[in-house]
């Protein structure tokens, strides 16, 4: 059988970058179906994104996601991301980008295997973060932009304060690089105890960025228990520098 001479055809085409997406069916990406993607950047309304063809994920290096949402596209936008994280694929570096929080289902599998770095540039509630690290077995680097209040805040809370917080499960034993931009340049209890709680569930982190106002705190709370935190006595605090690794190009 022939080739489809009507079809358009990037045979070479390995970096993929739209912004304000305007496909609005999903027929219009079978001309990237074909094509080596390896990085693939999406910008624009969830109306339009929705219409991801999810093929194009399964050979990716990087993925970069930044979705618009109006208010009752929340629910589907969750299933959405439910959708394109169980779709099996080499991704290797991820954003995830909007302006609202995190959706609360995450997939009982993640088929992102492979993926050792993921920024989460959203309101993200401390338990959904866990349960997401805890599906990728191969991530080393994590950054997440905002941790939402949710119940753990509440369970977290105690008359004894922030050095009395204990870990509830191990969530990840590969992340070893960690940057949280939550909290203000004022400390809060809640945002202190968050933080402590997130490094508990990663035992074996060994480099923590947070911001100035957090970190005396946090360094005091491990020199403390060395004995009964030993893997991580020896964290290693920098400054809040960025720690991506997803081309300008892609941003």
């Amino acid at each position: 059988m022939g080739v489809d001479r009507r079809r358009i055809l990037f045979p070479r085409l390995t970096n993929l970058c739209i912004r304000k997406l305007p496909y609005t069916y999903a027929g219009a990406w079978a001309m990237f179906l074909d094509a080596p993607i390896k990085n693939l950047a999406l910008a624009g309304k969830f109306a339009h994104i929705r219409y991801l063809d999810t093929r194009v994920l399964r050979g990716l290096d990087i993925f970069d996601m930044h979705v618009y949402l109006s208010e009752k596209s929340f629910g589907k936008f969750s299933t959405f991301v439910k959708t394109v994280l169980a779709v099996p694929s080499t991704v290797r570096s991820a954003w995830i980008r909007h302006s609202e929080v995190f959706p609360i289902s995450v997939p009982d599998l993640c088929a992102w295997t492979q993926l050792r770095e993921l920024n989460v540039t959203a309101y993200i509630p401390t338990f959904t973060l866990l349960a997401l690290v805890s599906r990728l077995p191969e991530l080393q680097r994590l950054i997440a932009q905002r941790i939402a209040r949710d119940d753990s805040e509440a369970m977290l809370e105690s008359d004894a304060g922030p050095l009395f917080v204990e870990p509830g499960m191990v969530a990840s034993r590969s992340v070893c690089k960690l940057q949280l931009h939550m909290g203000g340049n004022k400390p809060r209890v809640t945002t202190l105890q968050n933080i402590i709680y997130v490094v508990l569930c990663m035992p074996c982190l060994r480099r923590l960025a947070v911001k100035q106002a957090y970190r005396k705190d946090i360094r005091l709370f491990f020199e403390q228990r060395k004995e009964v935190y030993p893997e991580l006595a020896n964290l290693e605090y920098v400054h809040h520098i960025n720690m991506r690794s997803i081309p300008a190009q892609f941003l």
